[in-house]
């Protein structure tokens, strides 16, 4: 039996690269215009998902568009393309109100849901809006709590929940969503703790950038001992890689794109601070080599061995950051030249 490989899109809302950020160095402006366009020619070219961030500040200026809202107009627009938040803050919303809005979701785009969420660690952006940042241990078992809280609301008639951070009390959410028994919920993890909390609660899990398959194989170790405890197929999970792609079909242009590609990120973060978050979530100064090494970058054969070396690994899903975005270029030559061949 032929496995199926699925590889979905990343859509930045925000505008161009800063000191935290380096997902779309070439867009200077948010244009929703080219946002929509892109998103037409993704489902065109045959992808799988379509992903947007949730947060509310990052970028050139902190210019951004707010993810759910932006996510549910794009549920309107296209007819076949999974879409996911990647990933959802718990911290952003009341639980049973996500509940609610994710069922909605559901509803309106046929099916079409996976609902990515994260325990949250953009601390500036908590500061500004208002939210208490709670220390990681806190925003994991919130995070635990929620879950629950959505599946029960999915598929009960009614539900209370007393818990630590979360008390509801005869909360009802109807109509249910239209999957079964409910939307896929995607964790985003690296770190033990909410590795284990995936095995426990998730249906698929994310890991982003390092493209080692020995480093995916080890995080996936982890969620696959605790499934064991607890008596879970690991199997059960969607295992997917998120990351860059930097892609040209000449040697030599892709040499001179690998050499702009750097000397834009360093102007980037000289000009708005000079750190971004690694995958652990320690946050480190620029180093325009080592994001360029975390990407998938090379010739189409050599991004296809890269690629297949994860699939190797485990992966089932690519959800990938076209770094010359708004541009279709690159994605076109991906979906023609690599997407057919990871299967």
């Amino acid at each position: 039996m032929v496995r199926q490989v699925r590889v979905g899109v990343f859509i930045p809302t925000f505008a161009g690269g800063d000191g935290a950020h380096h997902d779309c160095p070439y867009y200077d402006q948010v244009d929703w215009a080219a946002t929509r366009d892109y998103v037409l020619s993704v489902e065109q070219l045959g992808f799988n998902s379509l992903w947007i961030a949730d947060h509310f500040m990052l970028g050139k200026e902190n210019a951004m568009l707010e993810g759910w809202t932006s996510l549910a107009y794009l549920a309107a627009l296209t007819k076949k393309l999974v879409l996911g938040s990647f990933v959802m803050c718990n911290s952003y919303r009341n639980p049973a109100l996500l509940a609610k809005m994710a069922a909605t979701f559901d509803i309106i785009s046929g099916g079409r849901l996976c609902l990515g969420l994260g325990a949250g660690w953009h601390e500036p952006e908590y500061k500004a809006y208002g939210y208490h940042f709670p220390p990681p241990p806190e925003r994991i078992a919130a995070l635990r709590e929620t879950t629950t809280i959505l599946k029960e609301l999915w598929q009960k008639d009614s539900v209370d929940f007393h818990g630590k951070f979360y008390q509801l009390n005869g909360a009802v959410c109807n109509p249910k969503p239209i999957q079964k028994p409910h939307p896929p919920i995607m964790i985003g993890a690296w770190g033990k703790k909410m590795l284990r909390l995936t095995a426990e609660v998730a249906d698929s899990w994310s890991i982003a950038d390092d493209p080692s398959p020995a480093v995916f194989q080890d995080k996936f170790s982890i969620i696959k001992k605790r499934c064991d405890e607890i008596g879970r197929n690991p199997a059960e999970i969607e295992r997917t890689w998120s990351g860059h792609v930097i892609l040209e079909s000449d040697p030599h242009l892709l040499k001179l794109k690998l050499a702009e590609l750097k000397d834009k990120i360093m102007m980037n973060s000289d000009k708005k601070g000079n750190y971004f978050q690694l995958p652990s979530g320690e946050m480190t100064k620029v180093d325009a080599d080592y994001l360029i090494e975390q990407s998938i970058h090379g010739t189409p054969n050599e991004c296809t061995l890269k690629l297949r070396k994860l699939t190797e690994a485990g992966v089932d899903h690519f959800i990938l950051f076209f770094w010359d975005y708004p541009s279709k270029r690159v994605m076109n030559l991906f979906a023609s030249q690599v997407m057919p061949n990871l299967t």
